[in-house]
C-alpha cells in the first residue's frame, strides 16, 4: 500500500507547490513560512512524504537541509533499505 497524503493536508499542499515549481528547493524555515507552520513541526509533518519518496530532502550550497520534489513513489525494496 502506498502513501498518499489526505486531502487539504501539510503533506498535499506541500506536494501541490512542488508539482507547480518543481525545480525550486525550500529549507524548513521557508516552509514553516511559506505553509503557516511551526519550525519545530516540519519535519514530523512531512515525514510519510519524505518516507514514501515523494519529497526529497538534501543539503544546498550552504550546507542547509532542503526540501525538493521526489522522485515518486519507492518500491517495497527502496523504502526498506532507504
Amino acid at each position: 500500500m502506498s502513501y498518499r497524503p489526505q486531502q487539504n493536508s501539510t503533506p498535499a499542499r506541500v506536494l501541490a507547490w512542488f508539482k507547480a515549481n518543481p525545480e525550486e528547493e525550500l529549507t524548513r524555515s521557508d516552509l514553516a513560512v511559506k505553509f503557516d507552520l511551526a519550525l519545530n513541526s516540519v519535519g514530523g509533518s512531512l515525514l510519510l512524504a519524505v518516507r514514501a519518496g515523494l519529497l526529497h530532502i538534501t543539503r544546498n550550497r550552504l550546507g542547509q537541509s532542503v526540501y525538493r520534489l521526489g522522485r515518486g513513489p519507492k518500491t517495497t525494496t527502496e523504502a526498506c533499505h532507504g
